[in-house]
């Protein structure tokens, strides 16, 4: 059986699990596990990158934000931000300083920038966004495309924790652990196949 979208997902969860639930929850055990992988699984599928205009102190994280993957300001020359934590970014960025942005700091769902900017910027982010929960039939991601015993594990995992079955849920979420550890390797070789990588020295530069 082909698995491609959330349509033919939910037929796959329900035929693994063969068993009457008093109403159909395929698609709640999918999104249960859906929410599982958006906490464990990081890889280059999850990546998006945009554009933020920074013209103030505190600009909105994202849509669906994960964690970030590298920020800079689109200036001449590029201009790297540093993270720092909330403690260390407001020892030193405390007070009405303002000027080109050197570095950010994460509270809440905003970004902070240290100095205030003076004026506006254009920030280059990349980050892991989390997938997006599946409503129609046709809904699907790439990954669901590439690894689709992913997400059908990671549905009938939720399955059995609802059924309140730990023998069943507690060996597929290791089966899950393991998908997604491998996942990680793969995708780390993948990015660094090929030549031998080079360690650039020249500091602001892309």
């Amino acid at each position: 059986m082909a698995i491609s979208n959330f349509g033919e997902l939910k037929t796959a969860v329900g035929a693994w699990l063969a068993k009457d639930y008093g109403e159909p929850r395929e698609a709640e055990f999918i999104t249960l596990g859906l929410a599982y992988i958006n906490r464990e699984l990081r890889v280059r599928a999850m990546e998006l990158a945009v554009d933020l205009t920074v013209s103030a102190q505190t600009v909105a994280l994202p849509t669906r934000y994960l964690a970030g993957r590298r920020l800079y300001l689109s200036t001449s020359p590029v201009a790297k931000l540093d993270y720092m934590s909330p403690f260390i970014f407001w020892k030193k960025f405390v007070g009405s300083l303002t000027g080109q942005p050197k570095a950010f700091t994460i509270e809440g769902e905003n970004l902070v920038f240290g100095p205030d900017p003076d004026g506006t910027y254009t920030g280059k982010f990349l980050y892991y966004q989390g997938i997006v929960d599946f409503t129609a039939d046709s809904d699907t991601h790439a990954l669901l495309t590439k690894s689709p015993d992913l997400f059908l594990y990671a549905a009938l995992m939720s399955a059995h924790i609802f059924k309140g079955d730990a023998a069943l849920a507690a060996p597929m979420q290791i089966l899950i652990d393991k998908l997604i550890a491998r996942m990680h390797r793969e995708d780390s070789r993948d990015r660094h196949s090929g030549d031998a990588m080079q360690i650039r020295t020249e500091i602001g530069n892309p």
